[in-house]
């Protein structure tokens, strides 16, 4: 462990992975999954998802074997790009056919319990807003936004929203 000077904080990030060897893989691992689709692109991120990370070697499921074939293919360059943002970490990847689980994202009761108060109408309304948005954390962020502000302005007066803009 991590030992300081009498009063001088250490960041957690320091002291954890002494602690628990094997937690900088893991937490490298989950935000690889979390980016997957902005780094390989929205088609590969479609059949493919990554699912673990050992010694180095990224494993990945693919959902049919004509994408196995592509990204087997291309893992040279899938190999650079995630590479590129996690620097010399992951040293291969590897792909294997698999059923891919719908991708899961961070619980929010808050806004689960907020959306079940609005009507299917409005629902679908936020969903067709937020379809434009590409990575898949910055759309559940956008979704819990319009969520709470559809929400607030229903409350100050019945204010809706129109072509993705507020209206009195």
């Amino acid at each position: 462990m991590t030992s300081s000077p009498r009063g001088t904080p250490v960041k957690v990030s320091e002291v954890l992975p002494a602690a628990l060897p094997g937690l900088v893989e893991h937490l490298r691992a989950a935000a690889i999954r979390r980016q997957w689709t902005a780094l390989v692109g929205e088609a590969v991120g479609r059949h493919s998802r990554p699912d673990s990370l050992r010694q180095g070697v990224l494993g990945v499921i693919v959902d049919s074997s004509p994408w196995l074939q592509e990204l087997t293919l291309r893992s040279e360059e899938i190999l650079r790009l995630v590479q590129a943002r996690h620097g010399a970490a992951v040293t291969a990847v590897r792909f294997a056919l698999g059923r891919i689980a719908a991708p899961s994202g961070p619980v929010d009761r808050g806004t689960r319990a907020a959306q079940a108060r609005l009507g299917a109408e409005d629902r679908r309304e936020i969903d067709r807003l937020a379809a434009s948005v590409t990575d898949p954390e910055l759309t559940g962020a956008l979704r819990r936004i319009m969520t709470k502000d559809w929400l607030a302005r229903a409350g100050r007066g019945g204010t809706t929203w129109t072509d993705g803009r507020p209206e009195a």
